[in-house]
């Protein structure tokens, strides 16, 4: 048990080296350690050896240890920096890992279950954020309902995205988590916001101030919480949380600073289209808020702001 203990300790100190590291040989360094000790502890298992001489490669799965302490906020930092990085070497090892990972059912054994289910929340941001089509295909065989390859637990999950979204507002709310898994949390949120169901739950959670946060700490100068870049990501949420309720409307249309923000990320991302159309929106909204009756499927306002 001391092992294993160690084994997570040493790996949220590493995590925490990764973030301040600047130096890209260094980084790539690190990144192949972290894949290399993956990869050893697999080929162990393929080979019918123990990874470790202190713990045998049973209690090390069921401690969900393969070469590193498995968990989620790790497996969402590998999604991002194997989408992200511009450090191809970077991008290869963290796709290398997750590639591996989902592979390896017949390996984890009566383990896989546990291990996958750690996935389960992210596979819809590793679907829209995968450019690789061998992993795509990983994907599509995991989900096909004929072969059970999901634990029932998870498919549960994924059928129900609103335990997945729970599970990202967590993650979310989480202190000291870096920036790029902040942005990739927000990201997914923003693609099961989708889903109108979804977004009611953000809503009447009240999970909804963790995206406004989100978008204020990506507005401020200097700020180390989130990425100027994901204001994109949170103002796209905004827009949808925004047109399912009136309640949210109006309070923020009675808040100078939501303008004060949505004009400032006008200007700083004036060349991405979709932020420009996201933030119009939202402002029309704020603008009119009492006006505007949206549902599911349409949207109504009076004739008078038809030219706006």
């Amino acid at each position: 048990m001391y092992f294993l203990t160690t084994a997570h300790t040493t790996l949220m100190e590493r995590k925490k080296i990764l973030r301040r590291l600047r130096s890209d040989p260094l980084k790539s360094y690190a990144y192949n350690k972290l894949a290399g000790a993956f990869k050893r502890h697999i080929g162990c298992l393929m080979n019918g050896e123990n990874y470790s001489i202190e713990s045998s490669n049973a209690l090390l799965l069921g401690a969900q240890i393969v070469g590193v302490p498995i968990f989620t906020e790790l497996l969402l930092h590998l999604i991002f920096e194997a989408s992200e990085n511009p450090n191809e070497s970077i991008k290869d090892n963290c796709l290398g890992i997750l590639t591996l990972f989902l592979k390896s059912e017949r390996l984890f054994d009566i383990y896989w279950n546990n291990l996958v289910a750690l996935m389960v929340p992210l596979m819809p941001l590793l679907i829209c954020c995968t450019f690789s089509e061998q992993l795509m295909c990983i994907l599509l065989k995991l989900y096909d309902p004929d072969c059970q390859h999901l634990p029932p637990i998870a498919i549960a999950v994924v059928v129900d995205g609103i335990s997945t979204m729970n599970t990202l507002f967590n993650i979310l709310d989480t202190t000291d988590i870096e920036p790029c898994v902040r942005k990739s949390t927000l990201m997914q949120i923003n693609v099961l916001c989708v889903n109108w169901r979804i977004t009611a739950d953000l809503c009447e959670t009240g999970a909804f101030y963790l995206i406004m946060q989100a978008l204020e700490n990506a507005m401020q100068k200097d700020c180390d919480v989130d990425y100027p870049d994901t204001a994109i990501v949170a103002i796209s949420i905004l827009t949808k949380v925004l047109l399912y309720d009136a309640a949210v409307r109006c309070e923020l249309s009675e808040t100078p600073n939501i303008y004060i923000l949505l004009l400032r990320a006008l200007m700083m991302f004036v060349h991405d289209v979709q932020l420009k159309q996201d933030a119009s929106i939202c402002l029309f909204l704020l603008l009119f808020p009492h006006e505007i009756v949206a549902t599911e499927n349409s949207l109504t306002a009076p004739c008078v702001l038809g030219n706006l």
